[in-house]
């Protein structure tokens, strides 16, 4: 059961700026879906998602351009799509980046969805098909203005438990996320297709590979350093650098629980391991190394991977980090950061939630620190992304999962409040960027949209939320599956 203390809003419903009122129209007789002349991958990718929700209702859909638009029938709605920069309307220019406005009066021959960019745009489509459609066939008018709470809503994954990359980021751009860090072992082949196509799905991919992480180091060895320079530089260089991407993602001393764990040599280092804390050796050995990347690699954001085991006893010399590496927090502690849902206790969740608050001040003024979630794990390994077609394989693939997922989606429904108030606690952070990942493994979510994942999306978009109102919201829109109900 959520916790008690746990605040819910009262029973407004979960879309409280939602205009809602009575009315006697009837379903439009058609609608035409109007893009700009030059419309992006993205919004265009929105239009066709939009048109497919509509034809499903059973209204006759087309698209058009701007410039392509004809003397309007009778019965027929214009459904504008497009980012705030394409509409001279009064105050749209106001919209931030991902923000959307959505204008549908009930019953009107006008409607449309502005966004701040393009993203926006796609945003409030999606919105729309999954909270308003119905209502607005129905005609209910429908006007409202969201924009996400935690900027950076991303799904972290090994990339060789990726059955179909284009599949994965269409359905990661139908719950709104916008960033994926792809963690490869060996540096895969197919790296630049995948970057190209999340382009078109408004999602900035972060590659990661590693940094001493599964090797046998010494963080005080320069040798070794210097040897691990040229390993990172080099495999940037070749592999990512010319795939595009916004930035690179290391785990150096992870899986891990105590410092003297980071060393080869134990307790027994004779490179003076064993005086130094936990953050000292971290950054140690991370800040040359970051040095040398940013230099060779101006531009790229360098996230740094760290698991909390280590350091719940100290973080003294965190704040020695090189601030261009932003601290990626795994491990801290109860579930959202376990990987079983089901086992939260108050005590330890309150434990966790102080935890997290040191943390993100813990690197002092300037250091910027992310979080990743767990709870959706399903397997690890493989190579390259791949690209399987064949629906019998897919299909097969996402029946085994389901039985996987039955624990995961019971503990999220059980606990989805303890996650709500994680994500409002670190909306809350003083910290330069809210983001938040969650650690989503050989899940085929390519396949189906289960429903963890879609509640996980949202929860980022806005916590502040009925967590169980939600629930139901979300196992009734189209496409979504539960493997409990």
């Amino acid at each position: 059961m959520n916790s008690p203390r746990i605040m819910r809003r009262a029973a407004v419903g979960f879309l409280a700026s939602t205009i809602v009122s009575a009315s006697l129209h009837t379903t439009p007789r058609s609608v035409t879906i109007v893009i700009p002349d030059r419309a992006s991958p993205v919004v265009l990718f929105a239009a066709g998602e939009l048109q497919t929700a509509f034809k499903r209702a059973g209204v006759a859909t087309e698209l058009k351009k701007q410039s392509e638009s004809s003397t309007q029938a009778e019965g027929e709605v214009r459904f504008a799509l497009s980012p705030a920069r394409e509409r001279a309307a009064a105050g749209s220019d106001s919209l931030k980046p991902q923000e959307y406005a959505v204008h549908a009066p009930g019953g009107a021959s006008e409607a449309s969805i502005t966004g701040g960019d393009d993203r926006g745009v796609l945003y409030g489509t999606m919105d729309f098909i999954h909270d308003h459609l119905t209502g607005y066939l129905a005609g209910t008018p429908i006007d409202c203005r969201e924009a996400p709470h935690i900027a950076t809503r991303g799904i972290w994954t090994w990339g060789g438990r990726i059955y179909n990359y284009e599949r994965l980021l269409d359905n990661m751009a139908r719950w709104k996320f916008n960033s994926i860090c792809v963690w490869h072992r060996f540096a895969p082949k197919n790296a630049r297709a995948l970057a190209a196509y999340a382009r078109t799905r408004g999602i900035g991919v972060v590659w990661g590979y590693a940094w001493g992480w599964g090797m046998p180091v010494c963080p005080s060895d320069s040798l070794e350093r210097e040897t691990w320079k040229r390993y990172i530089i080099e495999t940037y260089r070749t592999t990512y650098a010319a795939a595009g991407g916004e930035g690179v993602y290391f785990q150096t001393f992870t899986e891990v629980y105590s410092k003297t764990q980071f060393c080869r040599f134990g307790e027994k280092c004779p490179n003076g391991c064993t005086n130094k804390s936990a953050g000292e050796l971290l950054s140690g050995w991370v800040n040359p190394l970051v040095e040398a990347f940013a230099k060779e690699f101006p531009g790229v954001r360098i996230y740094c991977g760290v698991h909390g085991h280590a350091f719940h006893e100290s973080l003294q010399g965190l704040d020695r980090l090189d601030r261009r590496a932003e601290m990626v927090w795994e491990d801290v502690g109860a579930f959202p950061f376990d990987y079983n849902p089901e086992a939260v206790r108050e005590k330890t969740f309150n434990e966790t939630t102080e935890f997290v608050g040191r943390l993100a001040s813990a690197q002092g003024p300037g250091g910027n620190t992310l979080f990743v979630f767990k709870g959706m794990v399903m397997g690890w390994g493989g190579f390259d992304p791949m690209l399987v077609t064949d629906e019998v394989v897919l299909t097969e693939l996402a029946r085994k999962r389901a039985q996987s997922w039955l624990p995961l989606e019971t503990g999220w429904r059980e606990n989805a409040g303890y996650e709500f108030q994680m994500v409002r606690i670190i909306e809350n952070l003083p910290i330069p960027e809210r983001a938040v990942y969650g650690l989503v493994e050989d899940a085929l979510f390519e396949v189906r949209q289960w429903l963890t994942v879609a509640l996980f999306a949202e929860s980022l978009w806005n916590p502040h939320r009925d967590a169980d109102g939600l629930i139901k919201h979300i196992e009734n829109v189209p496409d979504v599956v539960s493997v409990v109900r």
